[in-house]
């Protein structure tokens, strides 16, 4: 009969675990908010959250570690399904009284000679600033290069130079006491989706979450 049950709970989403894989911003801001309403859905069910940089996402995916990865993928994989979530817009982030602070919108040649604290070469954000610098004919070359957000917001507050980082991440605890702005460069957006293996079906515990996620 337990056997049974536990069957039973398993086919229908109600107990079972889901492994997500996510981008550090996305695990620290929208994710706890996601993973809180589908914990009133479906109380039996537990979630292990894995904040990796995009490229290790999608091997993630790929290798079944986790059920589906959250993160921005700009070369599409044929071996991979994705579904749209929303928008991300790159901001610049300064220390205070920095003379950024007294504008409302930034270009990027207004930071080419500012020492930059760059993300990590395999993260999403690092690639999408390398495009928009590169397709004006400049590469920024980091005055310090950092793994986690918190690290760069931390030299951001030491006015060691400054940092791009993603909508999505501006409500963290860290950025409190740094500035940001609205860059004007068309090519600093990032599209954040699902990803998931196209050749492996989803149990009924990942797709709920999912369901959850995009609603």
């Amino acid at each position: 009969d337990s056997v049974g049950l536990n069957a039973r709970d398993l086919a229908t989403g109600t107990r079972g675990l889901v492994t997500v894989a996510a981008l550090p911003s996305i695990s620290a801001t929208i994710l706890p908010r996601v993973i809180g309403r589908f914990r009133e859905e479906s109380p039996g069910v537990s979630v292990v959250l894995r904040e990796v940089v995009a490229q290790r996402v999608l091997a993630m995916v790929k290798s079944e570690e986790a059920d589906f990865g959250v993160g921005s993928f700009p070369d599409a994989e044929t071996d991979i399904l994705t579904t749209p979530l929303f928008t991300d817009r790159m901001r610049v982030v300064f220390a205070p009284g920095s003379p950024l602070e007294k504008q409302r919108a930034i270009s990027l040649k207004q930071l080419t000679g500012l020492p930059m604290i760059l993300m990590d070469r395999q993260s999403s954000v690092r690639a999408l600033v390398n495009r928009a610098f590169e397709s004006m004919g400049h590469f920024p070359v980091p005055a310090y290069e950092v793994t986690y957000m918190s690290t760069a917001v931390g030299m951001v507050k030491a006015n060691l130079g400054i940092s791009f980082l993603p909508s999505s991440a501006l409500e963290v605890e860290e950025l409190r006491g740094v500035r940001s702005r609205i860059l004007n460069h068309p090519g600093l957006t990032r599209r954040i989706v699902v990803a998931r293996s196209a050749a492996r079906s989803l149990s009924p515990a990942a797709a709920s979450f999912i369901r959850t996620l995009t609603a």
